[in-house]
């Protein structure tokens, strides 16, 4: 089958750069790399499943940034699938959001996409594959994204040195194909 794209979109090995943000020449980002990774995820002992990973991690990795932060997440696929990222409760410019066909052609595989927004609002927020959004995200699509405020009023109440992130995930071993 044909790979869906929009008119001029160069796609494999390329690096998409979208429109909408401001250019590192005007901002200064904080840059991270992140990956579409196939892992064989150890769910429990001598229970394996295929599954997505990013940067071979499930969950994937926590950002943890300070409000207002302008970030720039260059997404490389190293799988065969397509996928974007979606930036769940984060108030980003749409070109930057994720959703397949609507905001954005998919990250073809060998491809690299560099998305780019303000850290906002604050909270405890997650990020996860918006590509067939039930099975990448069943399958470790997702991590957290904390933007932490220096106007913290639960830091101010509660003065605390160390949090953790806890993330609820299900599996579903039936719906996970074989490598």
């Amino acid at each position: 089958g044909s790979m869906m794209y929009t008119p001029g979109h160069n796609m494999m090995g390329a690096t998409t750069e979208p429109p909408g943000a401001p250019s590192d020449a005007d901002v200064s980002y904080r840059t991270f790399d992140l990956s579409f990774d196939i892992v064989n995820h150890e769910l429990l002992p001598k229970v394996h499943l295929p599954a997505f990973a990013f940067n071979g991690q499930v969950p994937g990795p926590v950002f943890r940034v300070q409000e207002n932060d302008w970030i720039k997440v260059r997404v490389t696929n190293n799988t065969e699938e397509m996928h974007t990222v979606h930036w769940h409760g984060l108030d980003v410019v749409y070109t930057m959001d994720g959703v397949p066909m609507v905001t954005q052609d998919p990250i073809h595989p060998k491809e690299t996409f560099v998305y780019r927004f303000q850290a906002r609002p604050a909270g405890t927020r997650f990020y996860h594959c918006h590509w067939s959004t039930p099975m990448h995200m069943m399958s470790a699509l997702h991590g957290a994204f904390i933007i932490e405020s220096s106007d913290d009023p639960i830091r101010k109440r509660f003065p605390y040195e160390r949090d953790y992130v806890l993330m609820l995930e299900s599996f579903d071993l039936n719906f996970s194909r074989k490598t």
